[in-house]
């Protein structure tokens, strides 16, 4: 007798178990943390789009809280790998903390709207938006801030400004990345399954001109307020050698940043101590 194999069954079986779902998320957080660097604010590896968030608020959407050690184990080694300077147990606390964000945010959505059906919903496609970025965001940035006040990383008195940076990377991240996740890793049966075209391309245009865009205008500005720190600094020096009485008699191109001067042995002595001086060479031609 022959058996007949339905669309279901095909698609039961096509499922991931709960190991490979555990390390495809773990593996997709920690390379999207390592791309989210891109759009950090030097000097801190804080940024202003964190993709992390999406994906981990579209896994516990997906797979449910039991998604939740993916979610953590995937935030615990992005955090290793951002800093040198943060301790493993303070790494684990913020995962922690990031993980909790993902898992409360998801169970809201699925208790106050419904998932994934009555999600796109007209009139409530604007709620999933504003609990998915703006006050999910809150939970991590809150506790986050908090730990690295607590634990002396940053002053109390900067704790506002650090907790809208992270806020804004979550709540981007969330509402650029997360529509993403769902619709890519959606089967085809799923309410997501036939808005691949539709949402995922956009979206990823999106994210790709956004990092292109950022990153050339932080390194166009780095490279003025570097140009700008140099040429104060000259400026500075410049000064510190008329009132010493050091005669200059110019700059030159062929040594980057470099002043030339008429000075005695002392005097030479005294330049090599200053400030913004980071050598003093000799050049018997030019006198």
């Amino acid at each position: 007798m022959g058996s007949l194999e339905t669309s279901a069954d095909t698609e039961q079986d096509a499922k991931p178990t709960y190991f490979e779902s555990l390390l495809l998320v773990s593996a997709a957080l920690y390379v999207a943390g390592r791309l989210g660097l891109q759009f950090s604010i030097p000097p801190t590896s804080t940024s202003i789009l964190w993709p992390p968030t999406g994906i981990a608020l579209a896994a516990c959407l997906l797979g449910g809280p039991r998604m939740a050690l993916a979610v953590l184990i995937g935030f615990f080694l992005t955090g290793l790998s951002l800093s040198a300077s943060i301790p493993a147990w303070l790494a684990a606390v913020l995962a922690g903390c990031a993980t909790i964000q993902a898992v409360a945010t998801s169970v809201l959505i699925r208790n106050l709207i419904g998932f994934p059906g009555p999600v796109w919903r007209g009139e409530r496609v604007p709620f999933f938006l504003l609990l998915s970025g703006p006050i999910g965001s809150t939970v991590s940035a809150t506790l986050s801030i908090s730990c690295y006040v607590l634990v002396g990383l940053f002053p109390a008195s900067a704790f506002w400004g650090h907790w809208l940076t992270h806020w804004t990377g979550d709540t981007l991240g969330a509402l650029v990345v997360m529509p993403l996740c769902l619709t890519l890793a959606a089967r085809p049966g799923h309410a997501f399954g036939g808005r691949r075209l539709a949402v995922a391309l956009p979206l990823a245009i999106s994210f790709l001109l956004t990092g292109i865009v950022f990153r050339t205008a932080l390194k166009t500005s780095s490279e003025n307020a570097v140009q700008e720190f140099l040429r104060q600094s000259k400026q500075d020096l410049a000064t510190r050698l008329l009132a010493r009485g050091i005669v200059l008699t110019g700059q030159t191109e062929t040594v980057l940043n470099s002043l030339l001067v008429k000075a005695t042995e002392e005097e030479l002595d005294w330049l090599r101590a200053q400030p913004g001086v980071m050598s003093v060479g000799y050049l018997p031609e030019f006198w």
